[in-house]
């Protein structure tokens, strides 16, 4: 393959390390710690606080200094914990959304950031992206890989906009933005990175997604385009599997292709993905990245 096609897939492997939702709660589908305390706030502004015990067809409320308390569901706005707002499941059959469907293991899904969240991605252990929702579609990510710095030289920094076309509720979900890599050294060309359109299909938890995009540098834009595949599979509210691939076709071999496969450990604030990376010829790497949503 030539030297241009692979410049490319590693600049897109590089590219990649660097409110409640409005909806009525379903009191039904989400389980509550017995042992913990919740205030429950009613439509007609009405407060109770207290142990929820019982929310099949009505909340059940110990309050210490009331006692018990049934309150019809219809008639619940909302529930928190210590001032926390309990987010609703998109999907009922878990207890939580996971914190970063907005992206596979090193390559973004057309799922965004939503409006007013910061999240915190590190991947490999020296990659550090924060990315904040400034709308349900456009996001905006900074990141700075800090391996560099351990040689003597300058880190590289990433600017990274997303753009979602489609509702956050629509199954079949369009998007694009880019991955822009600063760097001070003479050596690193001072900027390139990646362009990119995505096509994603199913939900937050069970998705595929089949992107394209170009690497270019300060100097010129790469051929050929580099083609993505990826995906996310949630099989329990705390285990899933997720996996990404590049392809990249030339005239000079039929394709060359860089991958990760992980499982995904979920928790209600942040997700844990391990597994491997592997190139063509190149062996198999551990892999591992952490995201954490900073905002409730």
């Amino acid at each position: 393959m030539g030297k241009s096609c692979k410049y490319s897939i590693k600049m897109m492997a590089i590219a990649g390390l660097i409110t409640m939702i409005a909806a009525p709660f379903n009191l039904k589908a989400q389980s509550y710690d017995t042992s913990q305390v919740y205030s429950v706030h009613l439509l007609d502004g009405s407060v109770f606080v207290g142990k929820i015990t019982d929310h099949a067809d009505s909340v059940v409320i110990w309050s210490e200094s009331l006692g018990r308390i049934s309150v019809a569901s219809d008639f619940v706005q909302t529930v928190e914990a210590y001032g926390i707002k309990l987010e609703t499941p998109t999907d009922t059959r878990y207890q939580f959304n996971h914190a970063g469907p907005n992206r596979n293991f090193f390559t973004e899904t057309a799922i965004g950031v939503e409006k007013g969240e910061w999240q915190y991605l590190n991947m490999m252990l020296f990659g550090n992206i924060f990315t904040y929702g400034l709308s349900d579609h456009f996001s905006l990510g900074l990141g700075i890989e800090t391996l560099s710095m351990f040689n003597d030289n300058s880190p590289f920094f990433l600017v990274a906009p997303k753009v979602i076309l489609t509702k956050p509720e629509h199954s079949i979900r369009f998007g694009f933005g880019s991955n822009i890599i600063l760097n001070s050294d003479e050596v690193a060309d001072g900027f390139g990175g990646t362009v990119y359109s995505l096509v994603t299909f199913g939900s937050r938890d069970n998705n595929f997604t089949v992107g394209v995009g170009y690497a270019f540098s300060q100097y010129e834009w790469f051929e050929p385009p580099i083609m993505q595949l990826g995906g996310s599979l949630r099989v329990s509210d705390n285990l899933g599997f997720v996996a990404d691939f590049l392809v990249s076709t030339s005239s000079f071999e039929p394709f060359e292709t860089f991958g990760s496969i992980n499982i995904r450990f979920i928790f209600k604030r942040f997700n844990i993905d391990a597994g491997v990376l592997t190139g063509d010829n190149e062996g198999f790497f551990p892999a591992l990245s952490f995201t954490y949503r900073l905002t409730n």
